[in-house]
This record gives C-alpha cells, sequence and structure tokens, in this order.
C-alpha cells in the first residue's frame, strides 16, 4: 500500500497557508477545504483581499493585539490606586481582582489548548479578542453606573469655602450611604472582567503563537518570534 498523499486541490488563488498536519503520522487533513485558508469575513472571501492571506499580514496584527493587550494592562495598573479609594476597598482585594486573569487560564487551558488545536484556529483566536473587547467594557461599568468619584472634585473645594456643614456616616448612625455601598458590586464586576479577559487572551498566546509557527518556515521562527 503506497503512503503517497494525495495531493489537495487548491483554487486558482494564491494562498501562503498550507494544511497543517492534524494526524498523528504527520499526514495532513484531507478534508481539509480551503476556504479555511481564504481571508474575510464568514461567507466574504473577495479576490481582492487574498493578498493579505500570508503568515507576514498574521503577524502584524497578532502584534498589534499583542500591544493592545499590553496597553490595556499597563491602564489597569495605573488606575489601580484611584479605583481602591472610589470603591473603598483594601490593597489585598487588589490583588484578587489582579489575579483574576490568570485562574481562567488555569481552569480552561487544557481544554482550549486540545480542541481549539482541532478547530479553525485563527477563528478561535477572533473569537478570544471579541471576548477580550467585551472584558473591556465590563470592567468600565462601574464608572458608569457609580459615576466619578466626587470626593476629589472642584466642588469639594467650593463647599470648603462656603463652610457648607456635611453629615458623615459614623458607628451610631447609619444613613442610606453606608448601607448601599458600591464596593461589592464594583469589586465583582472588575474581578469578572479581568477573569473574562483573562480567558479571551488565552486563545491568543495558546493558539495563535502556534497557528502562526506552523506556518512559517522552521527556519524563519525566531525571525518571526
Amino acid at each position: 500500500m503506497s503512503n503517497k498523499v494525495p495531493n489537495i486541490k487548491k483554487n486558482s488563488l494564491k494562498i501562503d497557508f498550507t494544511p497543517v498536519p492534524s494526524h498523528e503520522n504527520g499526514e495532513p487533513d484531507q478534508e481539509l477545504d480551503n476556504e479555511d485558508t481564504l481571508c474575510g469575513i464568514g461567507g466574504f472571501h473577495p479576490t481582492w483581499l487574498q493578498k493579505f492571506s500570508t503568515p507576514k499580514v498574521f503577524l502584524v496584527n497578532h502584534s498589534i493585539l499583542g500591544v493592545l493587550q499590553g496597553a490595556f494592562f499597563t491602564y489597569l495598573v495605573g488606575c489601580l490606586s484611584t479605583l481602591e479609594k472610589r470603591y473603598a476597598y483594601e490593597s489585598k482585594v487588589t490583588g484578587v481582582i489582579m489575579i483574576a486573569d490568570e485562574i481562567s487560564p488555569i481552569l480552561f487551558g487544557l481544554l482550549l489548548g486540545y480542541f481549539g488545536g482541532k478547530s479553525h484556529r485563527p477563528r478561535i483566536v477572533a473569537l478570544g479578542m471579541v471576548i477580550a473587547v467585551l472584558s473591556c467594557f465590563i470592567m468600565s461599568l462601574p464608572y458608569f453606573i457609580y459615576g466619578p468619584i466626587k470626593e476629589f472634585s472642584s466642588e469639594t473645594f467650593r463647599h470648603v469655602v462656603n463652610r457648607t456643614k456635611y453629615e458623615f456616616c459614623d458607628l451610631k448612625e447609619k444613613d442610606y450611604f453606608c448601607e448601599k455601598s458600591p464596593t461589592f458590586t464594583a469589586v465583582s464586576i472588575l474581578f469578572f472582567g479581568n477573569f473574562l479577559k483573562g480567558f479571551g487572551s488565552l486563545a491568543f498566546y495558546t493558539i495563535g503563537t502556534s497557528y502562526l509557527d506552523d506556518n512559517v518556515k522552521k527556519k524563519n521562527s525566531p525571525v518571526y518570534f
């Protein structure tokens, strides 16, 4: 019985991405459809767009996504002290929020790596990035729900000049502000958003990197990474 792999039919479009071996014996999957290597969205695969179906273009997109994720993390770290003051929680709670994006890869890393490697990997990476973007909007919800902090606004100085008296919460008398603290809700939203961000970024680091490595020559891998 011959071990020769039959040629895979290709269309007239020039595609630089090649089918990746998906079997243990190193043979490519013969049932792979050429549409999986076309550049486009859904069923939209115009001819003029296929010139972007190259590892170099994928590398550029991959790099831009990595820079944006790094920018988000840097911005979040810079806002931690402000969030602590605004929602009145301790620094140890900040640590819990920050490790949320490390918990999701631990829980779902093996499953995503196993099942994601057998599916359409670029689509999985794109879906993960959509989830990561959604998590950024979720983490901004406390601001839209409770508004900006008022204690440090310009109104504070105006009231000091006018010597306006305000009643503060104490141990004997609890008012509405004391009983309706936004701390728990805000912390829960921030934790969930960061947890979701870690899940969305998981495909970027596990599947996206391996997909790029499989579609470039081994001697060029150091250049791409």
